[in-house]
Formats: C-alpha cells, sequence, structure tokens
C-alpha cells in the first residue's frame, strides 16, 4: 500500500515534522519525530507518532533519480498486517 495523502499542516518544529494522514480507515494527525539510531544502520530514521504513541517507523532513502524520500512502515491494531 503507498499512502500518498500526507500533508504537513505546520511548518516543521525543532526535530519533528507535523502532517496530516489519510487512508480508507485513518484520518490523524501525525508527527514524524528523530530517531535516536545510536550504533544500529538499520534503525529509522524517524518514529511516526499520533496521539503521543508510536505507530510506525521512516527511513531515509534516494530514489535511482537522485530524489529524497522517506520510506515509511505504518503499523496499527486495525490492520491485518504491517504496511
Amino acid at each position: 500500500m503507498q499512502v500518498d495523502h500526507y500533508r504537513q499542516i505546520q511548518p516543521a518544529l525543532p526535530g519533528a515534522d507535523v502532517g496530516q494522514l489519510r487512508t480508507l480507515t485513518l484520518n490523524v494527525k501525525v508527527k514524524l519525530v528523530p530517531n535516536d539510531k545510536g550504533e544500529s544502520e538499520s534503525a529509522p530514521d524517524f518514529r511516526l507518532q499520533a496521539t503521543g504513541r508510536d505507530f510506525g517507523a521512516a527511513w531515509k532513502k534516494t530514489s535511482e533519480a537522485g530524489q529524497d524520500y522517506l520510506s515509511v512502515a505504518i503499523d496499527d491494531p486495525s490492520f491485518p498486517a504491517t504496511v
């Protein structure tokens, strides 16, 4: 599933980006918060939060065309599996 209905609703806060995420079952205000990766290279670059709870993670990626983007995994109890 590709979620392309993320809309920034507030300028980036120090250390976080606030936006609106909308899918068929979700319509929530979310925050991308930088993650302290520590020693792990595979740890996500950001945590995705809503109502103060983590429900996803995001990794910085670069496309073959050189465009930067975030690859996001969302895990919500209403989903049959992580998307």
